[in-house]
């Protein structure tokens, strides 16, 4: 038996910021876009499979009772996920031309993303960006920069025997991002650091592989 279900959603969110107050109230639209839980793109897909062996089938045909009871009846199933990436706006250190704590965005002169590779030592080139001229707003868009796309597999094998007629154990093999995949974390978005672009952390939400085992019994 073989079960396949798999979706896809394109979503774009928008609004004006979680926190409700405005980097500018005469201009409230300077704080307009993808909001910051935003995946344009993710697709799922969840599966199950009774793997071919056990009694009656060909690739055991060979083997002795013992065996067939062992290595017959096992189950691969999971999900597997890939998201694009979450948004996030550019930003400055200093915000000394405002004159203030707030948050200050820079002007933008060109693409973030172009002419670089896009990984974790460099997701936006810095020098399209310039701090405003004193008392005045950066003309960057809020979550304009997409950062890095997610994808993990969490997959299991299970197998459940029965050793009496109201009593059954099952052994379960979890493994969580069962390619260890690095999801990196969200880049630097300090524009006039050196650290501007830079990841040093991964995506917590996805951490590196990891496994568990486990054993459930029924009566």
């Amino acid at each position: 038996m073989y079960s396949l279900v798999a979706s896809y959603t394109y979503s774009r969110t928008l609004d004006f910021g979680e926190f409700g107050t405005p980097t500018d109230q005469f201009n409230t639209r300077l704080d307009y876009g993808p909001a910051d839980f935003n995946r344009a793109h993710t697709l799922t897909i969840a599966h199950t499979l009774n793997l071919p062996f056990g009694p009656g089938r060909r690739y055991l045909s060979g083997t002795t009772g013992f065996a067939r009871a062992l290595l017959g009846g096992w189950q691969f199933s999971g999900i597997t996920t890939y998201g694009s990436g979450l948004p996030f706006s550019p930003s400055l250190s200093n915000n000394a031309s405002l004159n203030s704590d707030m948050s200050l965005r820079p002007d933008q002169n060109g693409n973030p993303t172009a002419n670089v590779n896009q990984d974790r030592n460099q997701w936006i080139n810095p020098a399209v960006f310039a701090v405003p001229a004193a008392f005045q707003f950066g003309n960057a868009s809020r979550n304009s920069i997409i950062g890095p796309n997610v994808f993990v597999a969490n997959w299991a094998l299970d197998k459940t025997f029965k050793i009496a007629e109201t009593t059954q154990i099952q052994f379960r093999w979890e493994v969580y991002n069962a390619f260890n995949r690095t999801n990196l974390g969200q880049p630097n978005n300090a524009v006039d650091t050196e650290q501007a672009g830079l990841i040093t952390d991964i995506n917590s939400a996805y951490p590196m592989r990891n496994m568990q085992w486990g054993v459930h019994i029924t009566w």
